[in-house]
């Protein structure tokens, strides 16, 4: 079971989700975004743990797999650090 976090809730993630709820072998284990009720209420409809530093949750959750789905000017950074940490 591959083990996969969302970095930002905002109108795209929902096809993320979606995609990932559908497969047998991923679980969603976490997502991330800097505004917390986003963060939360999108835990909330897909049962997983939520943060606002993503960071925190690349660090925290053991994710095999992340999805960003912030602005394009954020992707390198987020993409830099979640290949560092594996």
């Amino acid at each position: 079971m591959l083990k996969a976090g969302i970095i930002g809730c905002g109108n795209i993630y929902g096809m993320h989700a979606i995609s990932l709820n559908l497969l047998d072998d991923v679980k969603l284990a976490a997502v991330c975004d800097v505004k917390e009720e986003r963060a939360k209420n999108a835990a909330q409809q897909y049962n997983c743990t939520y943060y606002t530093d993503y960071k925190k949750m690349i660090e925290n959750e053991g994710l095999d797999v992340v999805h960003i789905c912030t602005p394009h000017y954020l992707h390198a950074e987020m993409a830099v650090y979640a290949a560092n940490k594996g």
